[in-house]
């Protein structure tokens, strides 16, 4: 099972090209996502999922307040988180921190030639 944090309504329809959505709870956050993640995320009984699909792309959080609450998930959950990330830069600091945290995957466009490239990049072997 997979749990999808967002709070674009188009995430829903990326997600079900690769995942069946039948296997996946979403979770559309309205506010902070830090705050969500203190207030209703560590209340939740995370051992039915495999992994976690954090959309980024449209929150109001800063960088810093991302990747603190991200890793705060990695390291109480150890559990495989994906990062969704569209139009963000390549090489971009906040995807770089969360890949040196141990988070390696992220989608960064619905282009699938630019998300190919993607890996590449995020470890640092790209141009």
């Amino acid at each position: 099972m997979t749990l999808i944090i967002t709070n674009n309504q188009n995430t829903k329809g990326m997600v079900c090209k690769y995942i069946n959505i039948k296997e996946c709870v979403i979770e559309n956050i309205e506010n902070s996502f830090n705050e969500y993640i203190d207030k209703n995320f560590m209340n939740k009984n995370l051992e039915q999922f495999d992994k976690i699909i954090v959309d980024i792309t449209g929150f109001k959080d800063t960088e810093e307040e991302i990747l603190k609450a991200i890793t705060r998930i990695k390291i109480i959950y150890g559990i495989q988180i994906i990062i969704i990330a569209l139009n963000y830069k390549i090489g971009n600091e906040l995807l770089s921190n969360l890949f040196n945290i141990g988070i390696y995957d992220f989608v960064i466009s619905e282009d699938e030639e630019k998300q190919n490239a993607a890996p590449a990049v995020a470890s640092g072997r790209g141009s």
